[in-house]
């Protein structure tokens, strides 16, 4: 695929994402939010306004296309582009702080401590995502069958892997504002 197909691939994906039920469901509701209820001698009560199964699975089906080095639209496979081809260093800049940015957020610490582990939000991303969502590798799907089996956590660590989801739309929402300027760019 060439650069300027790849570009507008990019793109495309991005605005798949944007207009999905999945955005959609969080701009109608302002967000997500997750509660737990407790009384003694009561079972605990979790109530949440996640998106439905559905349209996480339709997101992530998509999200595919930015994180599968297969795809030519991988943000590892944009790296490489953008370093490549005939832009303005400053559009190669802004390119590399969003995905630096993005890789320094998913670096952080999630706010799950699990059997002694602090879990980053990459390692809740990775997990729903190879573990669950999309691919069933061995490990991962089982920390994600434990999490899935205990109900309040499930909901808690659901909701912040659609936290990690909304981040992620809007660091290649703001690539695909920079795929558009190296576009003009490039057809000069």
């Amino acid at each position: 695929m060439n650069t300027i197909s790849t570009l507008k691939l990019f793109n495309e994906k991005v605005d798949k994402l944007i207009n999905s039920r999945f955005v959609k469901h969080i701009q109608e509701n302002k967000g997500l939010k997750v509660s737990i209820k407790s009384s003694v001698g009561e079972k605990v009560g979790i109530s949440h306004n996640l998106p439905d199964q559905d349209a996480i699975d339709a997101f992530v089906l998509t999200v595919r296309f930015f994180i599968q080095d297969n795809e030519s639209t991988s943000l590892h496979n944009m790296a490489e582009l953008y370093t490549e081809i005939s832009v303005s260093q400053n559009i190669k800049d802004d390119f590399n702080y969003v995905r630096d940015k993005l890789n320094s957020e998913l670096s952080k610490k999630s706010m799950f401590n699990l059997q002694g582990k602090n879990l980053t939000r990459r390692e809740v991303f990775d997990t729903f995502i190879y573990g669950g969502l999309a691919h069933a590798e061995a490990e991962k799907k089982e920390d994600f069958d434990k999490w899935m089996r205990i109900e309040p956590l499930a909901a808690f660590i659901t909701a912040e892997f659609n936290n990690v989801l909304i981040y992620f739309l809007d660091c290649i929402a703001y690539i695909k504002k920079v795929n558009l300027r190296a576009l003009e760019e490039l057809a000069k």
